[in-house]
């Protein structure tokens, strides 16, 4: 099967490379293109490497005509040796859903349609009430492997009829046969799990014999590399129980074991949880896989590769005093040595004692509003005993660099003369935004303080 990828719209004009002629008001057609998942519009069938799957596309459509019958069900012959737990079928009624996934049934015999073809099983698909007539509904089939192109009809069960669409011998439709040369495919999917600054490896691993032989005997190898010398491995799980995790080998961890016997058309599952306990200095992190599967001469191979970028911040606040009355704060975020740009929100605070009132000249671009009752704090106004929280949003700190915010206001009046009154400044949290590839080190150190003491005039202490 081509997996030649067709460019993206306009696809014109739209052909159906596979079509019957109208029976009782019901035509079933084979489109020349299809769009699947990730949205590529690619040849009808085609077989996408990457996933290892191969994706089958068929529209059915009714008329309007009154004698028109709604279709209750249909069937479509593919490879006896497919399983259901390889194949996914999906509906979309024209003009009213996107793709969802929906049920179907396998057997070599139907009640309705009678027996496969020599060779072949028959998938069949229900209407369950999901539309009417005078509609055209579009049916995807994913399934995992690569697979010969075989062609047959497609029989369609109405209120009333089984209606066999064929022409034979001009006419068919492009059905899953049996598979090409590989018998073993690994489907893999890798991710890197971040929760609550934690970093989670999590593998789920397929392992697919889509020949017409069982394979005996099945071997199965997880290798997985990773900097020891910067990561602390806490945990790992791996299932089914049976497999063995060896963790002798600096910097390697291996998982391995023996599967049994795989029968044509089945698949057997390995899941395998890392839990990251420590990651001790910033920088971005890679960590290698290779999935090995074996059976006699029969072999598959599947790599990936996760990473994560580990970020650490340093803080700086401290007061300032300008001519006249005029102060404020600065507070400095820079990033650490080799740690990667981020792009954070930041949150400060800001408490006006009682006895001194202040006007706010400038928030550098800053969001103020007063924490009591969430109203924004006006420039040039006069504000005593009031806790004010700052934000920034979206703020991007390069590797290498830094971002300096200030706050400035005129001391107005003071009644601080004989006892000093402290406007303090904090630093409340550092929130990293791309939390799905990201994780900051040492969060804590970021709470800073600094403070000014009134005192009939205005000095700054660093704290």
């Amino acid at each position: 099967m081509s997996d030649f990828r067709k460019p993206r719209l306009p696809c014109r004009p739209y052909k159906n490379n596979y079509y019957c002629s109208p029976q009782k008001g019901i035509t079933v057609t084979q489109p020349e293109v299809q769009t699947i998942p990730n949205g590529d519009i690619v040849n009808n069938p085609y077989y996408n490497s990457k996933e290892k799957a191969s994706y089958w596309t068929y529209k059915l459509i009714t008329n309007c005509d009154l004698k028109t019958k709604k279709i209750k069900s249909f069937v479509i012959p593919i490879c006896e040796t497919l399983s259901k737990e390889i194949i996914t079928v999906e509906e979309k009624i024209d003009g009213f859903s996107d793709y969802i996934p929906i049920e179907f049934e396998l057997s070599n015999v139907d009640s309705d349609f009678g027996k496969a073809p020599e060779g072949y099983k028959f998938l069949r698909i229900e209407n369950n009430n999901n539309f009417d007539i005078g509609v055209s509904v579009l049916y995807r089939i994913k399934v995992l492997g690569n697979y010969t192109v075989a062609l047959k009809s497609i029989q369609v069960k109405t209120e009333e009829s089984l209606l066999t669409f064929n022409q034979y011998p001009k006419i068919h439709y492009q059905v899953p046969s049996f598979p090409k040369e590989e018998k073993l495919v690994i489907i893999k999917d890798c991710e890197q799990i971040i929760r609550n600054n934690k970093v989670e490896l999590s593998y789920e691993v397929g392992i697919i014999n889509i020949g017409r032989s069982t394979l005996n005997n099945l071997r199965y190898k997880e290798t997985i590399m990773y900097d020891a010398g910067s990561i602390n491995i806490e945990e790992i799980n791996a299932k089914p129980a049976t497999l063995k995790v060896v963790t002798t080998t600096p910097r390697i961890i291996f998982v391995s074991g023996v599967l049994g016997a795989l029968h044509p058309g089945k698949m057997k599952w390995i899941t395998i949880n890392i839990k990251v306990d420590e990651v001790k200095k910033p920088g971005q992190y890679s960590i290698k896989n290779v999935t090995l599967a074996r059976s006699g001469v029969e072999e598959a191979c599947s790599p990936c590769l996760l990473s994560f970028e580990a970020v650490q911040l340093k803080g700086e606040k401290y007061c300032f005093k300008r001519e006249g009355n005029i102060a404020g704060f600065k507070t400095k975020i820079s990033s650490a040595e080799d740690s990667p740009t981020t792009k954070v929100n930041i949150t400060e605070q800001i408490i006006i004692p009682k006895d001194v009132i202040v006007q706010f000249i400038d928030f550098d671009g800053y969001t103020a509003i007063f924490a009591d009752t969430g109203e924004i704090v006006p420039l040039r106004s006069n504000i005593s005993n009031r806790k004010v929280i700052i934000t920034c949003d979206s703020i991007i700190i390069p590797e290498g660099g830094a971002v300096i915010g200030e706050i400035k206001f005129e001391l107005i009046s003071t009644r601080a003369f004989i006892e000093a009154k402290a406007i303090t400044s904090t630093l409340i949290k550092v929130e990293i935004l791309h939390k799905e590839r990201q994780l900051l080190l040492g969060g804590d150190s970021l709470s800073i303080t600094a403070q000014m003491n009134i005192k009939g005039k205005i000095k700054c202490l660093g704290l």
